[in-house]
């Protein structure tokens, strides 16, 4: 049977995307760099910071200037942090119907707990979060199982008995590896989504996912 189901954060509750188009578009300009397409950092939101800043100065992080231009992103991320974003449709409806179904859940996220917490401290809808692992809690980020692994034994549930749901191939291999079973978001951030999440179970809507977890949960109480 289904006892848990752990999300990834950004691109799979949360649409941050709108944060960091603010922000990295900013540093952009600041900097008198040509400011990026939306739907260019959208793409690779799910990548983080280390990501942004390589394809908006095209830089390595070798770069002498790359630690200061990332810390420079976070420090403006944190300063608009939930002023554009918010959690993608129909994701209210998603967690009163996990709950409804005495099903525990939680995130599991590479985002650094400083900003994590925040989120979840911001939005209501959030407050019942069974257990959050964040990137600084762990020692291997996913792609690695270690946060998935993690929260099982955090809320005491057997992964074979848990759903993981992330919109990034790192997220599905984590799941698999930890011993989950994972959803896919296509809705999300991931650049070849519709290439490298179509082998997996998906989703292309939050009102799918729930179609998508429904199903796994009657098929697993038969």
């Amino acid at each position: 049977m289904i006892r848990a189901i752990l999300f990834d954060l950004d691109g799979t509750l949360l649409d941050s995307a709108p944060d960091f188009i603010h922000c990295l578009n900013t540093l952009l300009e600041q900097n008198d760099k040509t400011k990026l397409p939306d739907d260019v950092i959208r793409q690779n939101v799910s990548d983080g910071s280390i990501k942004l800043i390589e394809i908006g100065f095209k830089i390595k992080p070798s770069n002498n200037d790359f630690a200061d231009l990332r810390r420079q992103l976070l420090d403006l991320y944190d300063k608009n942090l939930l002023k554009w974003a918010d959690i993608f449709h129909d994701v209210e409806n998603l967690i009163n119907f996990v709950e409804s179904q005495n099903i525990l859940w939680g995130v599991v996220t590479n985002k650094p707990s400083y900003f994590s917490k925040k989120i979840l401290a911001r939005i209501p809808i959030f407050n019942n979060c069974a257990v959050l692992v964040s990137s600084d809690d762990v020692k291997n980020m996913k792609p690695d199982p270690e946060g998935i692994s993690k929260a099982c034994v955090e809320i005491g549930v057997l992964p074979q008995n848990v759903i993981y749901v992330g919109d990034h191939i790192k997220d599905m291999i984590a799941a698999e590896k930890a011993g989950c079973l994972p959803i896919a978001c296509r809705y999300g951030y991931y650049n070849d989504q519709k290439n490298d999440l179509k082998q997996y179970l998906y989703a292309d809507s939050v009102s799918d996912l729930k179609t998508k977890i429904c199903k796994v949960i009657d098929e697993r109480q038969r």
